[in-house]
């Protein structure tokens, strides 16, 4: 039985409410009402009761739940354990944009200064970080918003300049009839549609970097708004991108870990990763 099946069960008996329990776990309802199910099916008998404004433990439930807080805390001290050995494993995750802006830099930084630590990277949404986190599947994760979560320690490594850019030799107002908009998250999205309304109009919207240089290098006559690092090493059939004008705002690059899962090497690990000297080669930052 996945361990995660009875955090699950802690957490609606601790706070009587699916709903609640739901997003303490950042999972939705019907996935924690699924995983009670499961351990329910598994021990063949109901462990809450469900009435009309609460729910309540049933007997079985009861007697279950020291067992289950006991596994929880055993198999965390064993993870805490295991991480402590000498050949390291650290676990990340990051967005796919943030991983775009930092990956190459930070995998090439990671192996000078930490060469005995085997590194594993995968990209998930903002959403599955915090889950992930949570869940104890990932040490240190990289996005371009802040973790929401009272457990989690989260540190702006750096602010990355933005502006808007359009082709070479493109005519700057048909180049902003063609505009590639990338979501950089709600707070940079709700800037740049205010200062550029046609942003909604778009000729081509996306949550990538990716896909959004893929689209620009098709296009003869474009705008896009792109960090200052990313805009000058794009290499267009046209030419390179020219700066039409500066963005107000600025991108925030973050990274996060649990509060409660300190241990020394990570301890080292996350202060090297949120110092601003670790990327001063890499980008052009604006510091708070």
């Amino acid at each position: 039985m996945d361990v995660r099946f009875f955090n699950t069960f802690i957490e609606v008996a601790k706070t009587k409410h699916f709903g609640k329990a739901a997003e303490n776990l950042y999972l939705t309802q019907s996935a924690v009402s699924a995983r009670i199910k499961q351990l329910e099916e598994y021990f063949n008998a109901p462990l809450f009761i469900r009435e009309r404004h609460s729910i309540r433990l049933t007997s079985t439930g009861e007697r279950l739940l020291p067992f289950a807080e006991s596994m929880v805390v055993t198999l965390n001290d064993a993870r805490r354990a295991l991480q402590e050995v000498d050949v390291q494993l650290l676990s990340t995750a990051a967005t796919s944009n943030a991983w775009h802006l930092l990956f190459s830099h930070l995998y090439a930084a990671t192996n000078h200064h930490f060469p005995e630590l085997t590194l594993k990277s995968d990209v998930v949404n903002t959403e599955q970080l915090s889950r992930q986190l949570h869940e104890r599947t990932v040490d240190i994760v990289f996005s371009l918003e802040k973790i929401k979560s009272d457990d989690a320690e989260t540190l702006c490594i750096g602010n990355l300049e933005l502006g808007l850019y359009h082709t070479h030799d493109a005519d700057p107002a048909e180049a902003l009839n063609n505009l590639i908009h990338i979501n950089w998250g709600d707070k940079i999205s709700a800037l740049l549609f205010g200062e550029f309304p046609k942003l909604r109009q778009a000729c081509f919207s996306t949550s990538s970097i990716a896909l959004g240089l893929q689209v620009l290098n098709q296009r003869e006559c474009a705008s896009i708004v792109l960090p200052h690092n990313i805009a000058t090493s794009v290499t267009h059939p046209q030419g390179q991108l020219i700066k039409a004008q500066p963005i107000s705002g600025y991108l925030s690059l973050y990274v996060s870990r649990l509060k409660n899962a300190q241990h020394s090497a990570l301890d080292d690990i996350f202060q090297f990763y949120a110092s601003p000297l670790t990327y001063s080669t890499l980008f052009q930052m604006t510091q708070e």
